[in-house]
Parts: structure tokens; sequence; C-alpha cells
């Protein structure tokens, strides 16, 4: 048998071209390194290198030899990932949000359906979130776009509509509704996780001047202690977050209003379907009752 650490040499000698660099990137002695690729030979019982007073390289047997040794890491390498990814899905759930609101609302129900694991949160575009859920770096996803990948089960289980909050001298406060347009040039203050929403904001508000704060605490004090305007939800405004001495208008344009899915992988459905029960009944409440398998 062949050890792993012959191989990473080898590797390591196919990438670095001589001994003496390749003995530098693996931290050994350039002896130390030429004894072992005689020792990979023996094992081998081939000639994999042409020797002569000045250097060392691979001969075609050593390409090939080299090539392989380049899969078996890869290999090794994907299997160690992989088996980490598992152990850690025994002990927790990683929840992974293309906003931070869907983390806080659906972080109680994970810790009511698993309270013997712990869950983990992050935050990620929806492209970069099913790439880790299809890795099984993250168990559970919200996205904010209905994928059409069908070994992904997606559950909507929450809608959102953007909203400005306005001082009511504001010009515009007098309106039932404003678009981003109506907001362009304006100083507006908005929190910096808010994933997605930001992103959609710096596209359509080229012009305007967004005043980013990275604790949600001290965007509350500058929302008490100034007239600029904030960014709101409908979910934030259920919730209570309804600043005083304000008025709340939802932004129309069609961007400003998205369905939330949670998801995971379809072989991994039943695994979490206490979880999309307790979605489901709370959506038939709202009368929000269309799923996606």
């Amino acid at each position: 048998m062949i050890e792993i650490y012959l191989l990473e040499q080898l590797d390591a000698f196919r990438r670095c071209g001589t001994l003496s660099k390749a003995a530098e990137e693996l931290h050994i002695s350039q002896p130390a390194l030429s004894r072992s690729m005689k020792k990979l030979e023996e094992k081998m019982g081939l000639s994999l290198f042409d020797r002569d007073n000045r250097k060392i390289a691979l001969n075609k047997t050593g390409e090939l030899t080299a090539e392989y040794a380049r899969g078996i890491l890869e290999e090794e390498r994907k299997m160690i990932a992989h088996v980490t990814d598992f152990d850690r899905s025994l002990r927790v759930i990683t929840l992974g949000a293309c906003a931070s609101l869907p983390i806080t609302h659906l972080m109680p129900l994970l810790q009511q359906y698993f309270p013997e694991k712990s869950i983990l949160a992050e935050t990620a575009d929806d492209k970069t979130l099913i790439t880790r859920l299809k890795n099984r770096s993250s168990q559970l996803v919200v996205l904010h776009e209905l994928p059409s990948d069908k070994s992904l089960f997606c559950q909507r289980y929450l809608h959102e509509q953007l909203y400005i909050s306005l001082p009511k001298d504001s010009p515009l406060s007098g309106r039932s509704s404003v678009s981003m347009e109506d907001l362009k040039g304006l100083n507006i203050l908005v929190h910096r996780y808010s994933g997605f929403w930001l992103d959609i904001c710096r596209e359509n508000l080229p012009n305007a001047n967004l005043l980013i704060q990275d604790n949600m605490e001290a965007l509350a004090e500058l929302v008490g202690a100034s007239s600029l305007p904030v960014f709101n939800s409908s979910v934030m405004l259920e919730a209570g977050y309804v600043p005083a001495n304000r008025v709340n208008l939802p932004v129309t344009d069609e961007y400003a209003s998205v369905d939330y899915y949670i998801t995971c992988l379809v072989s991994e459905k039943k695994k979490y379907s206490s979880l999309f029960k307790a979605v489901r009944a709370e959506m038939t409440k709202k009368n929000l009752t269309d799923f996606h398998f």
C-alpha cells in the first residue's frame, strides 16, 4: 500500500518542477524528499523519474502516476469534507438565508422542532446558498427566488414588501405609496445585513446616498434622533417596528415585493417535515397555502 504522504510529495514535485521548490513548499529537506521519491518507486516497482547529475524530472510513467496521485488526493479531500459535513449535520443545522430577517423568523421554529441540535445561521446570495445546500455545508436555506432545480424542495412561507419610513413633514408623506424613482437623491438609512434588499437599493438608487449602519440599535437611535428616511418592510411593521412620528409607505416597484422560500434537498425533505408542516400551518392562517415540490 502506498502512503498518502508519498502521493502528496509527488504531487508537490509535479506542481513545483524541482526538488528544491517542492521541498520548500512541503517544509522538509531536499534529501528527505529525494528519499521519499525513491521509496515511492520501490513501492510501485517502477521508475518514475529521469535522473542526471544536475536534475530530476518525471518520465512518462511518472507523469501518469502524478496524474493519478492528484486524483486520489482530490478524492481524499472530498471524502474528508463530505464526512465532516455529514458528522456536523448529525449535531448541527446550518440555516443559510438571503437576508437576516428570515433567520430571525425561522430560528424559534428550528429550536422548537430540533431542540437536540445547535442552530447556526449565515447570509449569502441565492446562488451561493444553493451551492452550499448541494454540497451539504448548509441543511436549510431561504431563497427569495423560486429555483427550477428539481433536486430541491421549496416551501413558500413568507411575503415581504419593502417600505420607506418618512418623517411626517416629508414632501412624500402625503402619498399612499412611493416608487424608487421618488427616492432618488435622498439620504436614506439602511441596515447593512438586509441581504439582497441592500443590493436592490444600490442597483435602483444610484444617485441616493445610502447611509449603511452595521448595528440595529444604532440604526434605531438615528431614526429616533433624525429626520432621515429609513427602509422598513411589511414584516418589520407587523412585528411592531413602527418608528414614532413617521409615516410608512410601500415601495411599489415590482422588485420591492418578494416571497421567501425555505428550501432543502428533496432527499432531506422527510427529515425536516415537522418544520415544513409548521410553516404550512402558519401560511394557512394567512391564506397563503401554495407550495412547490
